[in-house]
């Protein structure tokens, strides 16, 4: 059986290959989002922003208002919490077409 994130990711890889506005924006979490052979193959489109998930809103949401097709993704718990004010503001007010793709669901 395939993880869902991992069947995400692959097809994430597929879309971005063939797609150069495509790009997938994380928060340290490569691993835990299966992130690691996306970055590998397409470095150019892939950003790191650090433990920093407000930061990642706000850059993916810079990013999509230039025309790119961005995919935000990391921990859950982070999005529906720390960076909520974020996503509300710089991606559902300012209308910036953003995928959040939040894995490890749990408490936060």
């Amino acid at each position: 059986m395939i993880a869902c994130r991992k069947q995400f990711t692959d097809t994430l890889l597929e879309l971005a290959r063939e797609d150069k506005d495509i790009i997938a924006v994380t928060t340290d979490a490569r691993g835990s989002v299966t992130l690691g052979d996306y970055a590998n193959a397409l470095p150019e489109q892939f950003v790191e922003c650090g433990i920093a998930e407000q930061d990642a809103v706000g850059i993916s949401a810079g990013l999509a208002h230039s025309g790119k097709k961005v995919f935000c993704c990391g921990p859950a718990c982070f999005y529906v919490a720390r960076s909520l004010e974020q996503v509300k503001v710089d991606l559902a007010y300012s209308e910036n077409p953003v995928t959040i793709l939040g894995v490890s669901g749990g408490v936060a």
